[in-house]
């Protein structure tokens, strides 16, 4: 079951990383514009997922949720724009991700940003 997007009243932009080089460091793909979610301006303890993070294992404070439809996941490292188009605009960058996967609630990809 998909989660409905009534319950997805933000919109935010996806920068999905595309590659991590340590020679090169990270390239993305192109954004993708205006994609449902909801954020939630909350601290969250997570483990940071980054593969270019020198804390990477290590519990860290993230500042934001994200959650949205689960065929938009994204890997740690990518960057998403939150509250585009306003004052309060601003890029953030994915230190956790996941999936809710349940039989009786709607699925949906996670994420947690700095």
């Amino acid at each position: 079951m998909k989660i409905p997007l009534a319950y997805l009243e933000h919109r935010v932009t996806l920068r999905p990383v595309k590659a991590v080089s340590p020679s090169t460091g990270l390239a993305y793909d192109p954004d993708i514009p205006k994609v449902p979610a909801l954020v939630v301006d909350k601290v969250h303890q997570v483990v940071d997922q980054r593969p270019s993070s020198e804390t990477r294992g290590q519990t860290i404070s993230a500042s934001t949720q994200i959650v949205c439809r689960k065929e938009r996941w994204i890997r740690p490292d990518s960057i998403i724009i939150v509250w585009p188009g306003t004052p309060m605009e601003r890029e953030t960058v994915v230190v956790a991700a996941g999936y809710n996967q349940h039989t009786q609630a709607p699925e949906s990809a996670q994420f947690w940003v700095i």
